[in-house]
Formats: C-alpha cells, sequence, structure tokens
C-alpha cells in the first residue's frame, strides 16, 4: 500500500488537476491571450464578465485503516510447551463505497484567472470479516483465536470472532487558486487554502470464549464477548497544492493533483467491554480504555486523470466531464489501543495499561465529475 501510495504522488507531478474548475471564457471572436504572441483556442482565459462554477463529484473509494486487528489465530499450539507453529493476525476486509463532493466557485473579477471555492466531501465505507475454528470444540486448544485487545478479559481463547467496521468522513475546504500557462498546452494552478476535517469510526468486534479456571482447566460453557470501539477526530488548518494541466486535441486533457494538509485538532478514542470476565473466578468484568489528546494532524492527496469539455453557445457558458483516479493518506489516524497484560486491573479507565496501537488512513478510488461553468 505505501509503495502504491508513493508511486502515485511521484506520477502526480507530472500531471495534475485541481478540485476547482479552471478555465473561463472570451467574448465570441476575441482571441484568449494565453501568452503573448501565443495562441492556443482550446484553452479559454476569464474576461471581467466571468461568475462562477458549479462542480458535482461522485466518489468511489476503498480504505484501508492500518493496524486495525480484531483476533490473533494461532495454529498447531505455536507457543504452547515450546511447540511451534504458526500466529497470524486478522482484520477485517474493507469494502468499496460511495461518497460525494460539491464545489461552488467564483471568479474574481478584474483580477484575470483567480478564484474563490468552497468544496464539500462526504464519504462512508464499512469492513467486515468473520472467522473461526472447525469444530469450535472446547477441548481443540492446538488451533484457536487471541482477542486482540484484552485478551483474558474477552477470552483466554476463541472459537469464532467477528469484526465490523464503520467511517463517515466530512472533509471542509476553502481557498483561492491563480492559473499560469507554462507553455500554451500546460497550465499550472497553485493553490493555497483552509480546510477542516470530521472523521467518525465505528468497530464491533465479538468472540466466542473460553476461559481457563484456577488449575489451568477449562470452563465448559462458551461465552459471548464483545469490544465496542468509538474514535472522533477532527482537526483544521491549512491546505496547499499544485496543479497541472496538459491540453489535447478535440477538447480533451489529462489533468492531475499533488497536495497537503497541516491540521491542528482532537481526537477522542473509547473501548468498552461487555460481558467480559476477570480472573479468578469469572465474575462478570466490563472495563473502559479512554484515549484522547490535542495533536497536528498531517495528510498528503494525488490523483491524475482524464477530462473533456465544451463551450455553449457563443463561449458563454462550458460543461465539464472528467475522470480520475485518486489516493489519500493521513497519518496516525487510528489511535485505538490494546492491552495486554497479565491480569486485568479492576476500574473503570484503563488508559494507564493500554498501548496505543498507530497506523494510517488510506484511501484510494475514482472520481467521476461534472462541472458547469457559468
Amino acid at each position: 500500500m505505501k509503495k502504491n501510495i508513493s508511486s502515485l504522488l511521484i506520477l502526480s507531478l507530472a500531471f495534475g488537476t485541481s478540485v476547482h474548475g479552471w478555465g473561463g471564457k472570451t467574448n465570441e471572436g476575441e482571441t484568449p491571450p494565453i501568452t503573448e504572441g501565443v495562441n492556443n483556442p482550446n484553452i479559454h482565459l476569464h474576461g471581467d464578465d466571468e461568475r462562477g462554477y458549479f462542480k458535482l463529484s461522485y466518489l468511489y473509494y476503498k480504505p484501508h485503516l492500518e493496524n486495525l486487528n480484531f483476533a490473533t489465530l494461532v495454529t498447531n499450539g505455536a507457543g504452547l510447551n515450546g511447540t511451534t507453529g504458526s500466529i497470524k493476525t486478522k482484520s477485517p476486509h474493507f469494502e468499496w463505497s460511495s461518497g460525494i463532493r460539491l464545489n461552488l466557485g467564483r471568479y474574481l473579477p478584474k483580477h484575470d484567472n483567480w478564484d474563490v471555492g468552497l468544496g464539500v466531501t462526504y464519504y462512508y465505507s464499512q469492513a467486515k470479516n468473520e472467522v473461526s475454528v472447525p469444530g469450535g470444540a472446547a477441548a481443540n486448544t492446538s488451533d484457536y483465536y487471541i482477542p486482540q485487545a484484552l485478551p483474558e478479559t474477552l477470552g483466554d481463547f476463541s472459537t469464532n470472532a467477528s469484526d465490523h467496521w464503520k467511517m463517515n468522513f466530512f472533509v471542509y475546504d476553502l481557498g483561492i487558486a491563480r492559473e499560469y500557462f507554462l507553455t500554451p498546452r500546460i497550465l499550472a494552478k497553485p493553490y493555497l487554502g483552509v480546510r477542516g476535517i470530521t472523521l467518525y469510526q465505528d468497530d464491533n468486534a465479538r468472540y466466542g470464549s473460553f476461559f481457563y479456571l484456577a488449575g489451568g482447566t477449562v470452563s465448559p460453557t462458551l461465552v459471548k464477548t464483545k469490544l465496542t470501539s468509538e474514535m472522533e477526530t477532527w482537526g483544521i488548518g491549512v491546505r496547499g497544492a499544485c496543479d497541472l494541466v496538459f491540453d489535447l486535441p478535440s477538447h480533451f486533457s489529462i489533468f492531475g493533483n499533488l497536495g497537503g494538509s497541516l491540521l491542528y485538532g482532537h481526537y477522542e478514542a473509547t473501548q468498552k467491554v461487555q460481558n467480559g470476565r476477570l480472573h479468578p473466578n469469572l465474575a462478570v468484568y466490563e472495563p473502559k480504555v479512554f484515549n484522547h489528546a490535542f495533536e497536528l494532524q498531517t495528510g498528503l492527496e494525488g490523483s491524475f486523470g482524464l477530462k473533456w469539455e465544451h463551450w455553449y453557445p457563443k463561449n458563454n457558458n462550458r460543461v465539464t466531464l472528467s475522470a480520475a483516479f485518486e489516493a489519500q493518506r493521513w497519518f496516525n489516524i487510528n489511535k485505538w489501543g490494546w492491552v495486554n497484560q497479565s491480569m486485568p486491573v479492576p476500574g473503570e479507565n484503563l488508559v494507564q495499561n493500554s498501548i496505543q496501537n498507530n497506523g494510517d488512513l488510506n484511501i484510494v478510488g475514482f472520481t467521476f465529475a461534472l462541472q458547469w461553468d457559468f
């Protein structure tokens, strides 16, 4: 994943686009002043009568949250009495999901090639997985699952486990951009603005577990335990981007974008155990892990694609259709922790015993957009 995103960002340097509209119009019969003494009839610049643009994008993304593991599979009794075997962590399967992005912008009169834009993005996704040991017998101690968090409270070993993760991601942008022609067919558009994000995550892990009794015997009763996790993240700061457009014949063009965000915000992560057990008498035990902090948040993004535009009537309005591949990386978004201790500590707050499980949020996918300049 990291190599794929790094390759994308390098490719984006060679191409380029913006979430904001570019281009404008000229009065019929006039020659657009692209550069002094140079004319390209496929590219239009803004005039004093420019107004604005509207852009609607459909997003088809697939996320991946690092270190979102809910169980560890132990096979052939790995680690028991010096035996050898294999250990493998299990995470949910992330799904392709839909989102939407809306952009509104205003071309600035008397300021050639400048525009101010407002953008709002919403994206929802989820991930699921369910695993079980063949047979599921309590006596099967050579193949079993260990819960990733609070293993002795959620189960000494489990014969089945499942996980369901959900995400609601909102991004808000307000910024200003200007177009520059590097050559008659290559346009650059730097962007600087304010960005805000709100990210809501929920994760529910369920286990069918057995517990050891005093003396090392196994309880004959399967206990259904659950770990409910919630996380709220918000941030506000600056976003910068650099866009490039390479004009092609017949009103087509190749475009791309490379940008980054530096935000200051807050996260709050909560994990609650339901129907857990406390050794040695296996009394019901339902502790809570709670973490929160203010911190800097960083993100990188890149895209490249193809678009087609058409002016009508008499170059007064423009319609643009585009399709692009996009990738985003938000660093250290996963703030859920896991607790691995010989005995649980009674109480409602186990933050002092938790180990934070930091992981990045990676998003890749496609964007299909319709833009109207008026």
